[in-house]
């Protein structure tokens, strides 16, 4: 289970995403009729935000933050799946993170890369309803 300070955390943060150089912010349980256009364009019904960065929300260097990364943008590439860029951010330039909206991806392949990457959590987002966290930590297992 996630720790509640970290949850309340993960539950503030506000995910920038970058679509052909105009910035679209999302928000877990905040409607965004601009994701639900992109999403429709691109003719998915879900996406989902996955990083690589800080495993189990512990800071790393940042040149091992961007190995990190760029694995994550390999593995998803070979999946065949298009991606947006997206910083992860509370407001805090000391605290941010990298990652992907990957688009078309079903919730569980999503939590496999989540976890795959030490991720305690993931977003979500299916077409016509708010971002959704979900927690990657099982039951007894701290963050």
């Amino acid at each position: 289970m996630i720790d509640p300070t970290l949850r309340t955390a993960y539950l503030n943060t506000r995910y920038v995403v970058t679509v052909g150089g105009q910035y679209l912010t999302l928000k877990i349980g905040e409607a965004s009729p601009e994701l639900d256009d992109i999403l429709g364009a691109r003719s998915v019904e879900m996406a989902a935000v996955v990083t690589a960065w800080n495993p189990r929300s512990q800071c790393l260097p940042r040149e091992e933050n961007l190995d990190r990364g760029n694995a994550l943008s390999s593995v998803v590439h070979d999946l065949g799946l298009e991606t947006l860029p997206v910083v992860a951010t509370l407001g805090d330039p000391h605290w941010i993170e990298h990652g992907l909206l990957i688009l078309g991806i079903h919730e569980g392949l999503a939590c496999q890369l989540g976890r795959q990457f030490a991720q305690n959590a993931i977003v979500t987002v299916t077409r016509g309803n708010v971002p959704q966290l979900i927690e990657l930590i099982n039951p007894g297992e701290a963050s």
